[in-house]
């Protein structure tokens, strides 16, 4: 979630990708969630916005081609949230890092990935 979109992506799923191997060289059978990325305050430069809305189908296609792999939808829940809410309501600095209201939005994205929508 903190790479800034920097990477286009087609290089973020080739290094998403080589973390999940590197961590399936180790450990075979663990499994691995995928958190997609938050958008920074578009009133910025820190982020290549159009980059991050290419993240998510990407995630999507990494669990889809590695076992035991899942995708937690942080993006289209913050990009839901941010449509009623200012950066200043639920960031510590006004730019990208969640307060304790933006932290409890990514734990349920979370635990709705891991436990079901009716958890």
């Amino acid at each position: 979630m903190n790479d800034g979109g920097v990477f286009k992506p087609n290089e973020y799923k080739a290094n998403m990708q080589a973390v999940i191997s590197a961590i399936r060289a180790k450990q075979p059978r663990v499994p691995i969630l995928l958190v997609s990325p938050q958008r920074a305050n578009p009133s910025t430069f820190i982020q290549k916005r159009l980059n991050i809305t290419g993240y998510l189908p990407v995630l999507r296609e990494l669990a889809r081609d590695n076992a035991s792999v899942a995708v937690a939808d942080m993006t289209s829940a913050w990009d839901m949230m941010m449509s009623r809410k200012n950066y200043l309501d639920v960031t510590g600095n006004g730019l990208n890092h969640p307060n304790d209201f933006g932290h409890r939005v990514l734990a349920e994205v979370v635990l709705t990935a891991i436990l079901g929508p009716d958890y």
